[in-house]
């Protein structure tokens, strides 16, 4: 029986293979919520494997196929587009390459409906895995044996302040994203409306955006539960995101591109912080721009030159790689990390014994 307080909102652009892995997840484990692909690319093999619903027979879902994006506005234009469509009071936004405990689900599903005074709510435990890689193939990470572990801070306090300001500074002290969380869906529309109005591009800044916009709205809540199981892995991992355009802090000092996002993020905001909070527009930019410079550790003046040449040189050296080797060679060397690190500490806990009998029964795709 489908619950009709929540859609599950699943964005897709290529990496298919994670993709259909993540809806055999669901389907072995019955999801009992509507859920949205929406796909960024549309490729033929995705679109004939769910078309076809004997694939999927536990599941309900709608396979949404947009233009191709050619950049991450394009991105949030297509989810503000997918928004539109859900008619549920909640809306939960998952990514492809990980997955998520359908009893933290519901558990958070069932505490904010219950609970209109918060925004989000998620689960306070983070399991991390990697799948050990046979060859450089890429498709290699999908599916096969396992390394999971709870990383040391993975225990995520949650944001309880009574006032806006207070709950928006408590935020960036304790800073977690929240676009995994379960949210209100007219919540999620006016972010992402914002987000699209404002013309932001970079992906990072657009998602703190998000996260602390629900932090002036309302409380924030980590259930004790497992909730998410993140892949470390995989070729769409944030860290390759890092990878391919420099550190946080190479992107502050020599990115003209990114600074002029940075402007965008502190006056939209601002502007939002002020409004929530009662406070001076000028008072809330600064807010917003010093918070942002602690979350990373950006100075304001002084160890500028030590950062800015570090980074240089670790630039210029990724330019020398061509980028099809650049992030084979990312792929291996973050499943090899893993595998090093984590073997000997290798958790096997319920939730991840069956996460790892999952990624190692998996059917061809």
């Amino acid at each position: 029986m489908i619950d009709h307080r929540l859609t599950i909102l699943l964005p897709v652009k290529g990496d298919d293979a994670f993709t259909l892995r993540w809806m055999q997840f669901a389907d072995q484990f019955r999801f009992p919520f509507k859920i949205i692909v929406a796909d960024g690319v549309g490729s033929t093999p995705l679109r004939e494997s769910l078309a076809d619903k004997s694939r999927y027979p536990n599941l309900a879902y709608e396979h949404l196929v947009y233009d191709e994006d050619d950049s991450y506005r394009s991105m949030y234009i297509r989810l503000l587009g997918a928004f539109g469509r859900i008619d549920t009071p909640f809306t939960l936004m998952v990514s492809q390459d990980d997955f998520f405990s359908l009893d933290g689900i519901k558990a958070s599903l069932e505490f904010l409906d219950k609970h209109p005074d918060y925004s989000v709510c998620d689960g306070a435990f983070v399991i991390n895995f990697s799948v050990i890689p046979g060859s450089s193939r890429e498709d290699d990470v999908v599916y096969g044996r396992s390394v999971f572990n709870h990383p040391e801070q993975s225990q995520r306090i949650s944001i309880e302040d009574d006032t806006s300001l207070g709950r928006f500074e408590s935020h960036l002290r304790n800073h977690e994203y929240t676009h995994h969380g379960v949210q209100k869906t007219e919540a999620l529309r006016k972010y992402y409306g914002l987000v699209v109005e404002s013309g932001i591009n970079d992906p990072y800044l657009s998602t703190i955006m998000l996260s602390m916009m629900a932090s002036v709205d309302g409380k924030i809540r980590r259930l004790d539960v497992p909730y998410y199981v993140r892949q470390r892995n995989s070729p769409s991992n944030a860290r390759a995101y890092s990878f391919r355009h420099g550190s946080t802090a190479y992107r502050f000092y020599f990115s003209k591109k990114w600074r002029g996002d940075f402007s965008i993020y502190i006056r939209v905001l601002g502007k939002y912080l002020s409004a929530g909070a009662g406070i001076a527009q000028d008072e809330a930019a600064e807010t917003v721009e010093k918070g942002y410079r602690e979350i990373y550790d950006i100075p304001d003046e002084g160890g500028i030159l030590t950062t800015a040449l570090r980074w240089l040189v670790w630039t210029a050296a990724l330019k020398l790689r061509v980028k099809r080797i650049k992030r084979r060679i990312y792929v291996l060397l973050r499943s090899r990390k893993a595998l090093k690190i984590d073997t000997g500490v290798n958790c096997e806990c319920a939730s991840c014994a069956v996460m790892s009998d999952f990624l190692a029964g998996g059917r061809p795709l």
